[in-house]
């Protein structure tokens, strides 16, 4: 994994949860979670960060978690949103990233919102859990606050919603309103409302519970493998290179001899490096290294008849 604290300025942190992209996994791009937890604008929750990240990691997708800048009022911490969303988007490529999502709590739904409103470049989708998006709700806790709900336009993403019944501090009718936004627009949606879980349950495991019942309600988690699932459904899944199925008997006949043959000939170790950097290495001191050549290959790399009737070509030459 790919673990990183990145300063994207002088205020706030970006931590990655970027997923290795193994050859043998033949993974070539993955959707992509931002998450920003809540907080009041006061602070950033560490019930909603990095738990909520390695939740979509196992899952298979690669997360970020923002810590943005609390207690210096909205715009700040717009701001770093903004700049958050914008490196990693610009760094799709680098990154292996097919879709980019943000997933915001409470306060973070808010500021997610407003991301998705004003960004350039728009999330492929959101993920917004107890929203408050009201001018209304911030007005005594966050005067600076703008009002979330009046930016959605007809350019807003497709939206996940989560929310319990008996929030008090965020009552529910906040996710009402913005279902009916949504629905007036035309902007697909999919919302979960659960009838118990109160205000900031997040993913609602043992961890996050310390002991609350209430925040360890394996109902209310289910709102995790609910958006995972939606995610595929509505935006887009794990992207796989075309993998040519190969059987080592498909192979020229030099490759079915064990790896470990060529290990104390040199120019076909040379040949074997220069085509497949690191095969050596990974192989030299585990079972492997008796496997016939083509059999590592074709499970470890990206490989095609073609490619391997080269090397078999060459090695029947420095042999």
């Amino acid at each position: 994994m790919r673990y990183e604290n990145i300063l994207i300025n002088d205020r706030a942190t970006l931590t990655s949860y970027v997923l290795d992209n193994d050859s043998e996994l033949y993974v070539k791009a993955r959707p992509t979670v931002l998450v920003f937890p809540g907080g009041g604008y006061a602070f950033c929750s560490s019930r909603e960060a990095e738990q909520v990240a390695l939740s979509f990691t196992n899952a298979g997708f690669n997360a970020f978690v923002l810590r943005y800048t609390c207690q210096k009022g909205y715009e700040e911490a717009f701001r770093d949103g903004l700049e958050a969303f914008k490196y990693i988007f610009e760094r799709k490529e680098e990154y292996a990233i097919n879709k980019l999502m943000i997933c915001g709590f409470s306060a973070g739904a808010h500021l997610a919102s407003t991301v998705a409103s004003k960004s350039e470049n728009k999330p492929d989708g959101l993920l917004l859990i107890y929203p408050p998006l009201e001018r209304e709700f911030w007005r005594d806790m966050c005067p600076s606050c703008i009002d979330a709900l009046d930016l959605i336009d007809e350019k807003y993403p497709k939206t996940f919603i989560v929310h319990a019944s008996n929030d008090e501090l965020v009552p529910v009718r906040n996710s009402y309103h913005l279902m009916e936004k949504l629905s007036n627009l035309n902007i697909e949606f999919e919302a979960h409302i659960f009838r118990n879980g109160g205000h900031g349950f997040s993913i609602c495991n043992e961890t996050i519970g310390q002991g609350d019942l209430q925040f360890n309600n394996h109902r209310n988690n289910s709102w995790v493998n609910l958006s995972i699932s939606w995610i595929k459904e509505a935006i887009g899944t794990i992207e796989f290179y075309e993998r040519t199925v190969l059987s080592i008997e498909d192979t020229p006949e030099i490759l079915h001899e064990r790896f470990d043959y060529f290990f104390d000939k040199p120019e076909a170790m040379e040949i074997i490096n220069e085509l497949y950097p690191g095969l050596y290495e990974e192989n030299f001191d585990k079972d492997t290294k008796g496997f016939p050549l083509a059999g590592v290959l074709i499970y470890t790399r990206i490989v095609n008849l073609l490619d391997l009737n080269i090397l078999a070509e060459r090695l029947k030459k420095a042999i």
